[in-house]
């Protein structure tokens, strides 16, 4: 793990609209590429100030993830590369009258490992 993401100030709309289920960061990783080189997930996530704009959104509605799946790619049983436990910052807020939760991921054992740290 090394490095970081910010996002900082940010509106974030969805599929520009569309009724879909919000995944905020894509982690998977099906292990069956080699990039060439050395490649990590971030150490941190700071997350400031994001809004999503998830108005529009499918009836079974629950909320936004921060992360997607990591193991809905696995091929062959094959692995993904391991991602990191911890990441910090403010959940973002859903923008609309009735705010569920923002989610960790739909991957419980993954949720289970990811550590959100509020800041407020």
């Amino acid at each position: 793990m090394e490095g970081t993401i910010a996002i900082r100030n940010s509106r974030w709309i969805p599929a520009c609209g569309a009724p879909v289920q919000p995944y905020l960061l894509n982690a998977s990783n099906d292990g069956q590429h080699d990039f060439g080189y050395p490649c990590f997930m971030p150490r941190e996530i700071t997350i400031d100030g994001l809004v999503i704009d998830d108005r529009q959104h499918p009836k079974d509605y629950a909320g936004p993830y921060l992360f997607t799946d990591p193991t809905a790619d696995v091929v062959h049983g094959c692995p993904p590369i391991s991602l990191p436990a911890d990441r910090a910052g403010d959940p973002p807020q859903p923008d609309h009258d009735q705010q569920p939760k923002t989610r960790v991921s739909p991957d419980s054992t993954f949720a289970a490992s990811v550590r959100v740290i509020e800041l407020n």
